[in-house]
Parts: C-alpha cells; structure tokens; sequence
C-alpha cells in the first residue's frame, strides 16, 4: 500500500480452540493502537471482530474476520479465525493468507483439538509461529501444566521469553526475560518495575534455557554456543529471528486479553520479530506449463482469493493476498482458475464490517478486498494473462456429514440452488448436491453447526426457507442364490399383439454391479431384441425388488426363449425381461445392503472410553488407535445409517474436543430386523406417494 515499505508489513492470524480469547486478544490490539476508543468484548456483544448476527446471538467467532492497524510504523494486517472445527474452512484460507500465526491457548483449559487443527495446518504451510497463553490472571488458571502440555507436544521449539508472576487471583504480572524487566498487573494498568528478588533464581535458569534453544537456530550460533556457553544480546536477536523463520523457534508470551494485560508486550514483540513478506521470499510458484518456478515481490502478477464473503449491497467481496507486483484500481487481473480476465474497480482493506478504501493500490505482500468482480471467488488466483504465475492452491477438506433440505415453497427451487452455489463461494466446505436416486437436495459439511448458519444465511440474504429433513441412506439390494425364470409377455387387443418369450439365469456376482451374458443359440430370440432384453433387466434393476433400492452385484444370463414374427417388439422383449426377474428373486434369496463408513474420531485420551463404547453401540467396528500429539485417533468401520447427528453426540461426549472424519468404503448387508424396518419404511413412503 502507498507509502508502506514491504519489510514493515505484517500479515498476522490468530489461531486456536473456540473460547480460548482470540477475538478478544485482536480487541486488545485494536484498542491498543487506537483504531477503538475502549476494549470491545465478544461477550458484550460490541466486539468489532465479531460483528455478524450469528456471532452476537452465540457470543462465537463463525467466520474469518480481518483487521488493519498500525504499530511502531509497522502495518499489520490481522486475520482473527473461528475456533470451532465446523468453520474449519476458514481456519485453511486464514493459515494460506499469512506469514505468521498466533496460536493462542486458555490458562484454564489444555491443547484442544482446535489448537492441534491449526497447528497442524500451521507447521505444514512452514509458517512462523508465536504461542500465547491467554486467560493468565483468570481464577483457576493453571498455567504451569498448560506449558508443560504444549512444550511435551510440541518439543524443545516452545521456548517461553516470558516468566509469569503468580497465577489466577495470585497473578502479580510477567517478567520479560528480553529486557529483564518486570510488568506488574495494578490497579487495572500494567507497570513496568524491577525484576523481584524472589525470582532471580527462576529467571536465571529462564533465560539459560532460552539462550540454549535460541542457539540452536543456526549452525554459526550452535557453533559460538559451544565454545564461550553465551551469546551476545546481538546474537541472540538474530538468533530469535532465524529461529521464527526457520520454525525452529516458537516464543511463548502470556496475556490476558480480556484486562489488556500482556497484549502491549505482545504487539511489541510481533512487530520486531514476526518476518515480513519480504522474508519469506522466494515463493514457490507455477508457470502456464505448471513448472515450478520461484516469485518474488517484483515477479508477474500473483495472488490468491483466500475467502469470499456476500455483501447485501456490493455482492460477493474476495479477500485476496498478493505475493507479487501490484494492482490498482482500474487495472486489469486475469482469473487462472475461471479463464476471465476483469478490470478491478474499488480496493479496500476492512476492519471488522468497516471498509477502509485504499489509497492508491495494493502491493506484493498486501492483503486487500476486490469488490464486483464477477467469476473471482475462493481459491482462485489472480495473475497475468500474458505471463501467468501461480501459487497452489489451497487444499480444503472433505465435508464429513450431510442433511436433506428443501424449500418450504417450491417455487423457490431455483433461489435455493443459486443462495446454496454462493455460499459455497463463501465456504467451500459446505458443498449441495441434488441426488437423483434419493431424489433429495443434499448440503454436505463439517458440521451441524455449519449448517444452522448456512440455513440463516439463505433466509437473510437470499430471501428462501428451507425445512430440513433426514438424508435417505442409499441402500443396495443384491441376491445370494442362483435363480432363473421365465418372463412371458403375451398380449393381443386387435391388429398386432405383442409378444416376447425369455428364459433368464440370475445369479450372484463377486465384482461389479451388473454383467449381461447373451447364451442365446438357435435364434430363439432374435438377435436385434437381445439389447431389448438387456435394457429392460437394467431398468428393472434399478427400481429394486425388495425396498426400491439399486439392485448390484448380479450376472443376468439370458439363455432360451421364443418370439413371433408379426407381434415381437422391444418392448414386448423388455416387459419379458422385467417378469422374469419378478418371477426369479423370491427364489434368489434378495438381501438388503448399507453403506460402511470407514470413521476416524480425534478425542483426548480420557474420552477414549466413552468414544468407543458409543461407536459399539452404533454397529460400529473397532480397527484400531494411534495416538497423535495429544489426541488419540479412533478407526471404525461404521454404518451410515448409525452416524445421523454424530458430530453433535460426538461433541456432547468430549467437551466440544472431539472431532472426526467419514468415507465411503464398501457395502455390507443390513441385519435381519434392520432390513425389515427399511423395508417395511419404503413400503408405507411409495403409499404416501400414490
């Protein structure tokens, strides 16, 4: 941006489990700076992060936010992302977007499955990372055991540059190991004093310890390290820098966001030692061939759309987070990913709902918002045409459950196929589909949580109610004896008849859904009505035999039969085909099939039996268990029918710490009583029906 030098931008994300304070740690900076004249709170419902309706009413961030301020002449650029693991999609566009991240911690609680989530996508992006421990002077707080669980999963990396004084209602304040400096916590304000007297034993084994870690950044300060056991204060700020870089040195900082205690120190810190756009160069990119090349801030034109949100009066506006040169109003951006170039109009930075315009253009490293453009949306990158370079793009994950809906107007079919595509604009991690075997709209995402937000979205925005309803499961039938039959189909009413004669052998099929087999000999039935036959079997197939289900795994023989040479016609052979079936599956022992999801539960070790106990009582089958960082991976192979309402049951079990993933893996037959209930429930739908 003008008048911005890109060494002193700062694109900053904070990170974390939902409640541990990370919108209220960017109130703090925000007031800090004097962009708010007083220290907003979510649970007030006046924060400036959290400004949607749904994030008032559940006092919650649901959805990316950003923030532009400025500190010590450096121009941040903070990107505040949802905690619960419904609104995970944001967490990915947040993590490609930055260059450093603040993972953000609850003095009161542990390493929460949204803290493993993000840190995770984190050291997998290889982006900086600075840890805060929050909540530090809140009753209860529990900060030692806190660092201990973060530095025994995270390793020697974790290195606190702050020693805290007392803890809950004790809490006296921190001493910077930096600046050997106390910061004490009175009368509502932080003031700097002498480091107490009582803590010169804790501080010197302290900053011993950070000098260790910090000389192991690089191999010249390992190297000095070991020859004079100390480093000079030069050293070791460069050390620290190298170390954040490389990702071999995450600081730990305390706060309390919600007193504005820590967060000065905080900001300082960032501004000093979090790298710049400029230190992360070269970018790892692709050319028009898809070669690997390297980009830096003078390259061709390079960005990425990382979120789209809507505007009730400018449409769809994209957050975009440029890597190289630079756009300006009035210029012309090449969409690689839709093939559309468009002219870019108005160009803006937001904080919270509030739109800054920018003052002449944005520059490589800036984060800034397009507005009115027409095919740009999340995940695309914008370049130039005549010399397109391109970053990867970001990997999402799959959606983990679904839910049927469907207007409550029928005459809003189409409003809710068009609110349903852009809001997967916005979220491409709620996905619609219109599945023509269960004749349901089904949304598909991360959670119910998601859902109950998408669907206020499409009445708020998009004017369309919609009632939610059960998915169907899609079941299969199939057999497991050989049968066959005849199929007659003789009818006359006058001039013509119509007539088709076929013997037919069904029997059980190991690999694939349908084989036709033509054991035809003699001519008994004429070669031009054998497709005819084939045609009706598949038809037939389709519609079921014993709940309407998709019939697979069948080798349908077609081996005897007759025909007249004036009444014969494919129809007459494709009705044929249809009796014989009818006429062989009470004989070929038809079953019911469901669908197996093979299901993998990420919970703390301490919910493991609560977990797996509700997983056996889900026809669930244990395969296993591993443990990762602080959580403990489940593996089950679980009905479909038995994972409705999971993630909510699941949540209920762990706290709100657990979370899981689901694919499809194969199909199994539906026990006895099972299959009854679902046949006897297709029966009574297809009377509602008629």
């Amino acid at each position: 941006m003008k008048g911005i030098d890109i060494k002193d931008v700062r694109n900053i994300g904070l990170f974390g489990h939902n409640g541990v304070g990370k919108t209220s740690l960017g109130e703090a900076f925000l007031f800090n700076a004097k962009v708010t004249n007083r220290l907003n709170k979510v649970d007030e419902g006046n924060s400036i992060l959290d400004y949607t309706e749904d994030e008032i009413d559940k006092k919650m961030s649901v959805s990316l936010s950003t923030a532009y301020f400025k500190w010590q002449e450096k121009a941040f650029t903070l990107l505040d992302a949802p905690g619960y693991i419904d609104f995970i999609a944001d967490v990915y566009s947040a993590v490609k977007a930055i260059d450093s991240a603040v993972l953000v911690f609850d003095a009161l609680s542990g390493f929460d499955v949204g803290a493993e989530k993000a840190y995770s996508l984190i050291s997998k992006d290889n982006k900086s990372m600075f840890i805060v421990i929050n909540k530090i002077a809140k009753e209860h707080a529990k900060h030692e055991d806190l660092l201990k669980e973060i530095t025994d999963t995270l390793g020697i990396k974790a290195i606190p540059v702050q020693l805290p004084m007392g803890e809950g209602v004790d809490f006296k304040g921190v001493i910077d190991l930096l600046s050997k400096k106390a910061y004490f916590y009175k009368n509502g304000k932080m003031e700097a004093g002498e480091i107490p007297s009582e803590y010169n034993a804790q501080v010197d084994k302290a900053i011993e310890k950070f000098v260790e870690a910090v000389a192991q950044t690089t191999d010249e300060l390992t190297e000095k390290y070991l020859e004079e056991l100390s480093l000079t204060d030069e050293e070791i700020e460069k050390g620290i820098k190298a170390g954040i870089l490389n990702g071999t040195l995450y600081p730990i900082l305390y706060t309390d966001a919600s007193i504005n205690f820590g967060t000065e120190l905080l900001i300082d810190f960032l501004a000093k030692y979090a790298p710049s756009p400029a230190d992360i160069y070269p970018v790892k990119a692709y050319d028009a061939s898809e070669n690997e090349v390297e980009i830096n801030a003078d390259s061709p034109l390079s960005g990425i759309v990382f979120k789209t949100i809507i505007d009730p009066h400018l449409g769809e506006m994209n957050f975009v987070r440029l890597y190289s040169s630079k756009i300006a109003p009035g210029s012309e951006i090449y969409d690689f990913d839709s093939g559309n170039s468009e002219k870019v109009n108005q160009l803006y930075i937001m904080t919270g709902n509030k739109r800054i315009e920018v003052d002449g253009e944005l520059s490589a490293g800036d984060i800034g918002l397009l507005v009115k453009m027409k095919s740009v949306k999340t995940n695309h990158r914008i370049t130039d045409k005549k010399n397109p370079v391109v970053v990867q793009q970001i990997e999402f994950p799959e959606p983990t459950i679904s839910l049927a809906i469907e207007p409550k107007d029928k005459n809003d079919e189409e409003k809710v196929a068009g609110g349903l595509t852009r809001l997967n604009n916005e979220d491409p991690t709620f996905v619609y589909k219109f599945d023509p075997e269960l004749k349901q709209t089904l949304i598909y995402g991360m959670g119910e949580a998601q859902f109950d937000i998408m669907i206020k979205k499409l009445k708020s925005k998009f004017g369309v109610s919609v009632e939610v309803k059960k998915p169907k499961i899609p079941y299969r039938e199939t057999i497991r004896k050989v049968a066959e039959a005849q199929g007659k189909y003789k009818k006359q009413s006058g001039g013509h008849g119509q007539y088709g004669d076929v013997w037919v052998k069904f029997e059980p099929l190991k690999d694939g859904e349908f084989e036709f087999v033509d054991a035809v000999v003699g001519g008994v039935v004429p070669r031009n009505y054998i497709p005819s036959v084939e045609k009706g079997l598949k038809e037939v197939l389709g519609n079921g035999f014993l709940a309407g289900y998709k019939m697979v795994g069948i080798r349908a023989t077609l081996y005897d039969g007759s025909y007249h040479s004036v009444d014969s016609s494919d129809m007459a052979f494709k009705v044929a085909a249809s009796l014989a079936f009818k006429n062989a599956m009470p004989k070929a022992d038809p079953i019911l099939l469901e669908p197996i999801m093979e299901v993998e539960v990420y919970v703390p070790e301490s919910f493991m039996g609560d977990v797996m106990g509700d997983l056996s009582s889900r026809r669930g089958k244990i395969l296993g268990m591993e443990a990762k960082g602080k959580q403990q991976i489940i593996r089950a192979l679980v009905p479909q029918a038995e994972l409705y309402k999971y993630s909510t049951q699941l949540r209920s079990m762990t706290q709100g710490k657990g979370s899981f993933t689901q694919k499809f893996v194969k199909y199994e037959s539906v026990p006895h009583e099972i299959a009854e209930k679902v046949i006897e429930e297709s029966k009574l739908e297809k009377e509602n029906e008629k």
